[in-house]
């Protein structure tokens, strides 16, 4: 069995788990945790762990991040400047991340109790914002499960 079945499966046994009501937006939160030369395998094995929620029946709702970065720069006015000074990049953070949280809070918000939420490409956030900070300032959202 590889990792990627392994971890479909561990995802299957936990799915049938009761999601308790009182639980915060941290404890909502399910972290797919392996080693980075396994992602291609992983990502390949999403349409089973969509089935698997399903057919749990939960609802599924996948968010991509990998491409939040560079479409934020793309529409930053002040993107030439960034592009000619990038030193200057690190004072324009702040705008990306309250974009990133706004987007990733409003997934969340239109995803009821009975939802997993699953974000992708969280790695593309590397050197600009670590995904414990996005978690946390998205956690009052968590309405369902953050895979």
């Amino acid at each position: 069995m590889t990792i990627a079945d392994s971890l479909c499966r561990e995802y299957e046994r936990v799915l049938k788990l009761r999601w308790p009501g009182s639980l915060s937006g941290e404890e909502r939160m399910w972290m797919v945790v392996y080693d980075p030369p396994q992602e291609r395998k992983i990502r390949a094995r999403l349409v089973q762990f969509e089935l698997a929620t399903k057919e749990a029946g939960r609802k599924w709702r996948l968010v991509r991040l990998e491409g939040v970065f560079p479409e934020w720069l793309a529409t930053n006015k002040y993107r030439e400047q960034l592009f000619a000074n990038p030193k200057a990049l690190a004072g324009a953070l702040d705008g990306f991340k309250r974009k990133l949280t706004e987007s990733v809070q409003g997934e969340l918000a239109a995803a009821d109790d009975q939802t997993v939420v699953a974000l992708t490409g969280a790695g593309s956030l590397f050197g600009l914002w670590s995904v414990s900070e996005l978690l946390g300032a998205v956690a009052g959202e968590v309405n369902g499960i953050v895979l």
